[in-house]
């Protein structure tokens, strides 16, 4: 019987972990998405001048209250400058910007 029960517990947290997994990744790319369409269309920036983009989920800052999502955008011409976007609502801001040189170009 306790086997059954602890087997029982084992398929439902996977499924639960499986179920959260799935959910995370699609969000990520939706929002991968979305800031793209924002800085290749909207801001019209190319190719080239984005070395990177990354939005990255944090299981931390979700426990701690905050979006758990962070996106990170990193420009060709200030590789050691790093620019932090926010989506929520169907809306991308610029919210952060952190700095290991003195640029500022791509400030909002």
């Amino acid at each position: 019987m306790r086997k059954r029960l602890l087997s029982i517990v084992i398929i439902v947290a996977l499924i639960f972990i499986s179920v959260y997994t799935t959910k995370v990744i699609i969000h990520e790319r939706e929002i991968t998405s979305a800031i793209r369409h924002y800085i290749f269309v909207e801001k019209q920036y190319t190719a080239t001048e984005i070395k990177e983009i990354d939005v990255s989920y944090h299981l931390d800052s979700l426990i701690l209250g905050y979006d758990p999502y962070i996106t990170k955008v990193i420009f060709s011409d200030e590789p050691d400058t790093i620019y932090f976007y926010k989506y929520k609502e169907n809306q991308i801001f610029q919210f952060a910007m952190g700095e290991t040189s003195y640029g500022t170009k791509h400030k909002e």
